[in-house]
């Protein structure tokens, strides 16, 4: 088995470990030291004792034998100084004893667990028990061996070493310039010194809180207050989860004072016990409010330095005498593509490639001299000074290297500037010169000279000894100039007429600025000089071109307009205007599209989005909403381009095609109409020819059997015979003469009532539908009425019965027949219409009544129906042309809008109407009776 002492020495902080858990477990620890080095020490001072017993051959002399000699025992030995020193302390037999028992049992405990099981272990642990017993023998010899009276002297003598070492530690710990604070556990001050206490209490004085004394005019002690309480800027410091046992935390903190704070670096550890309880805290101060305001001005005046030497654009370093470079800034790490510690520490020769200093000194500085560094690209004017140590002697250089390079390239761009300037100056499109305010030239330009007609420059100098004389047309142009000059200080772009040498002329356009001196004195005036001759002539056709645009575009029969890709009105002319009916102001500046009919909005604004536009002759059929009336336009859009393939704007040229799409209408309706009337007009002649055949015949049977009644009758009395008067009587009967004789004149007379009212419908066809009666002329309106109520019997009588109310009194009145009689036609047809739906609902006829009424100088004329009446929607739009609130197939819009067209257009007559949903429809025309003036529409 090797040595058990290295296994011992290998395992010191397993056993210190084990020792303070049995003097925490068993209550040991309450009376020991609270560091646990002492406990280290004593388990070293153990385990040195116990070494030589395992040496080789020593292990036989363990056993206790009778009256052993203990003083020449090196085991025993130890037990021996450990009784002493413990009985001085004051520490009793039984209490040292029992916690020597804990220290064999962790040397036991520490062999258990790291030598495996066997006689080997098993004699180690009888050895080490043996051992333990020879020192317990031992210091109970020594203890026994001393009375008490020794004993005492020993205390005593031990209390004042105690008391001495107190003393000196306090006196320490008073002297103490910083503030030291012990807190016990409870959070209470335990001490402080007297730094501690001035920081609460200007006249503290040494000792005062420890031995708790009160003095004249000083605060009563401390100890014994909450540190939180005396001291609450330590607060934080003092909380107990801030530091770890053992362990000391640094922090910064302050402590207020009037006008401002004083700040305090701050040590607190914690100090336990060994039993590893918390005993309490310890807390140094040290002040260090000057030391940080001047470590930070310092540390500003560094970066403030740093920053400054940072910041110099020029190349600044630092040198001593054998070339090394001692400081560089950042300009030359930059240069060199390095960082500034990267150059520190190294020659010149290896950064700059310099093989010698050439600076010579005088006095203090360099003179300044002009360098090329080998690893630097450019030139650099160098300048040196050198750098002087706290003893007045060299100790190195400072070199400041200004790069000069741009310099030159500056200087020589200037100068190649200067020869381009020249040459702009010789060469330049326009003439320019400087001249004095008395008319002379100071210099003049190629170009101006060769715009005068003049070989060189210096001839048109020299000839120009009066410009306002010679040069201008007008003289008093150039007084005028200089005046506006004097004024503004610059000459805005003029047009004036100039003179030549050889008397020739030509526009001008001159421009330019007075120079003054620093005393705002004018030294002379420059500016240019172009000619503008065909750009006038070329302005002057422009403006004649634009104007005959303008006057294109004015007068054409067609709306015009401009707009931009939004569709804003940028122009239109007069004819768009009086289309839309609004002014050039109002239109200026809207979008166009609100004029646009509701159900195009969507066709027109594809327009702008449509390639279509862009293919000439293009159209778009459109409807413009002009306040309530709809004006229908064909639209042709044409895209403006600038130089590419988008367009920057739309030129839209509108042609009104109202009147023709109402004429087109009308020509549609007239013809079909016309057709109708031809072949109305046929039929009728070819039904009034047979009537008139049966009608000739029925007044010759008429007469026939009148004359027959009246010879029969005659008969009768010539016959006297009864008998024979018997015979005639039954042959009468048998015949059923008396039944013919009394039947068939009503039968004769109903035909020729039929025949007649034939006869009138036809000649009511034929009239209506007879052509080259559309001349205004005196027409009986109740007589038209008649006819046109007969005319369209076929239309009403199965859906209505028809009233006429006709005033007797009603004058003639100066119309067109056929355009009255078709508005009347089509003012039946739509009350028919109307009262349809309501008779098939109810099972009835609807009533349709027309009436005239005498109104002195003009006369009435009322068509009103019983039917469904106007919808609200549509009463706003039925003169329209096209509306209809009929299905589709049934109606074309353009009989009312004809009526309206009729009456207020060609007649100067009045059309409106009554109407109320559910119960029907008024419609009432006003005519003048001379049939003059244009009338208006009104609702």
């Amino acid at each position: 088995m090797d040595n058990p002492v290295d296994l011992l020495r290998a395992k010191e902080d397993w056993l210190v470990e084990r020792i303070l858990f049995y003097a925490r477990e068993h209550g040991y620890a309450e009376y020991t030291s609270t560091l646990p080095e002492a406990w280290r020490i004593s388990i070293a001072g153990l385990i040195d004792a116990l070494s030589p017993a395992f040496e080789e051959g020593a292990a036989s002399g363990i056993e206790i034998k009778v009256h052993t000699d203990w003083s020449s025992d090196p085991v025993a030995g130890f037990g021996l100084q450990a009784a002493r020193r413990h009985r001085e302390r004051g520490v009793d037999l039984g209490m040292f004893l029992g916690l020597f028992v804990y220290y064999r049992q962790a040397f036991l405990d520490c062999i258990r667990q790291f030598m495996p099981p066997g006689e080997e272990r098993d004699s180690l642990e009888y050895s080490m028990l043996r051992l333990f017993d020879r020192m317990n023998t031992a210091f109970c010899s020594e203890w026994a061996g001393h009375g008490e009276q020794v004993s005492n002297a020993r205390l005593a003598a031990s209390l004042r070493k105690m008391t001495n070492e107190k003393n000196r530690y306090l006196t320490f710990f008073e002297s103490l310039v910083h503030p030291v604070i012990f807190v016990s556990h409870d959070g209470t001050i335990e001490n402080l010194n007297r730094a501690a206490a001035r920081l609460l209490d200007e006249n503290a004085v040494h000792g005062r809180d420890y031995y708790a004394c009160r003095t004249k005019g000083a605060m009563a002690s401390l100890c014994g207050e909450a540190a939180v309480k005396a001291f609450p800027w330590l607060a934080d410091a003092l909380s107990p989860e801030e530091t770890e046992p053992g362990y000391a935390k640094e922090r910064l903190v302050a402590f207020p004072v009037s006008g401002g704070e004083r700040l305090f670096q701050a040590w607190t550890c914690k100090v336990p016990s060994v039993s590893g309880q918390f005993a309490g805290t310890s807390i140094f101060l040290q002040d260090v409010t000057e030391s940080l305001r001047d470590q930070e001005m310092i540390l500003k005046a560094k970066e403030e330095l740093e920053r400054t030497f940072d910041t110099i654009s020029d190349l600044v370093f630092l040198v001593d005498d054998s070339g090394v470079i001692q400081r560089a800034n950042r300009a030359l790490a930059d240069k060199l593509g390095l960082l500034p510690a990267d150059v520190v520490g190294r020659t010149c020769r290896e950064i700059l490639g310099c093989t010698e200093c050439r600076l010579q000194n005088t006095g203090h500085l360099s003179q300044e001299m002009s360098v090329t560094y080998p690893n630097l690209p450019g030139r650099f004017m160098v300048r040196g000074s050198e750098l002087l140590g706290r003893d007045g002697k060299r100790i190195g250089r400072v070199v400041v290297s200004r790069d000069v390079t741009a310099s030159d390239r500056i200087r020589d761009t200037l100068e190649s500037i200067e020869s381009k300037y020249k040459s702009i100056f010789d060469h330049a499109p326009v003439g320019i010169f400087q001249s004095t305010p008395e008319g002379v030239f100071l210099s003049v330009n190629e170009t101006m000279a060769d715009m005068f007609g003049f070989g060189s420059t210096n001839d048109m100098i020299r000839y120009y000894m009066d410009i306002g004389r010679q040069m201008y047309a007008d003289p008093a142009d150039r007084g005028a100039l200089i005046a506006e000059g004097l004024e503004r200080h610059i000459v805005p772009a003029r047009d004036v007429n100039l003179v030549r040498p050889d008397g020739s002329t030509f526009w001008g356009r001159l421009r330019g600025r007075l120079v003054r001196d620093a005393q705002n004195r004018v030294m002379y005036f420059e500016g240019f000089v172009e000619d503008v001759t065909g750009r006038r002539s070329a302005g002057e056709s422009l403006a004649r071109s634009e104007q005959l645009f303008r006057s294109l575009a004015e007068n054409m029969s067609q709306g015009l307009v401009h707009v931009d890709l939004a569709g804003t009105v940028e122009y239109c002319n007069d004819h768009f205007c009086d289309l839309v009916r609004q002014s050039r102001d109002m239109l200026m500046g809207m979008p166009i599209t609100p004029l646009v009919h509701e159900e195009d909005k969507a066709l027109f604004g594809s327009i702008f989005g449509q390639q279509a536009c862009f293919l000439p002759g293009s159209r778009f059929d459109l409807r413009l909403q002009v306040h309530r009336d709809i004006r229908f336009v064909l639209v042709t859009p044409v895209a403006q381009r600038s130089g590419g393939s988008h367009p920057q704007g739309y030129w839209l040229l509108f042609l009104d095609i109202t009147e023709r799409r109402m004429l087109e209408s009308q020509l549609l309706q007239t013809q079909k109409l016309e057709a109708i009337g031809q072949l109305a007009a046929g039929i009728a002649h070819e039904i009034n020819t047979p009537t008139q055949y049966v009608m000739n015949n029925m007044w010759f049977i008429k007469e026939g059997v009148e004359n027959l009644k009246l010879a029969l009758e005659a008969c009768r009395t010539l016959i006297t015979g009864s008998e024979a008067r018997e015979i005639l009587t039954v042959r009468e009967t048998d015949l059923q003469i008396p039944f013919y004789l009394e039947e068939l004149p009503p039968a004769i007379s109903e035909t020729l009532q039929g025949l007649d009212r034939i006869s009138a419908t036809v000649n009511s066809v034929k009239q209506f539908a007879h052509p080259g009666h559309d001349q205004h002329q005196e027409v009986d309106l109740n007589e038209l009425i008649d006819k046109t109520v007969t005319l369209s019997r076929n239309e009403w009588k199965y859906v209505a019965e028809m009233a006429v109310d006709l005033d007797p009194n009603l004058p003639r009145v100066v119309c067109s027949s056929q355009a009255i009689g078709q508005v009347l036609l089509n003012l039946v047809v739509n009350a028919v219409h109307a009262v349809m739906d309501v008779s098939r609902d109810a099972n009835r006829l609807g009533k349709i009544t027309i009436g005239t009424r005498n109104m002195k100088d003009r006369v009435e004329i009322r068509v009103m129906d019983n039917g469904t009446g106007i919808p609200l929607h549509a009463r706003a739009h039925i003169f329209e042309p096209f509306f209809t609130t009929k299905l589709v197939g049934k109606g074309t819009g353009q009989g009312l809008f004809i009526a309206h067209r009729v009456v207020v257009k060609e007649h100067g007559g009045d059309i409106g109407f009554e109407t109320e949903t559910g119960k029907g429809t008024t419609i009432i025309i006003s005519l003048p009776v001379d049939g003059g003036g244009e009338g208006v529409r009104y609702e």
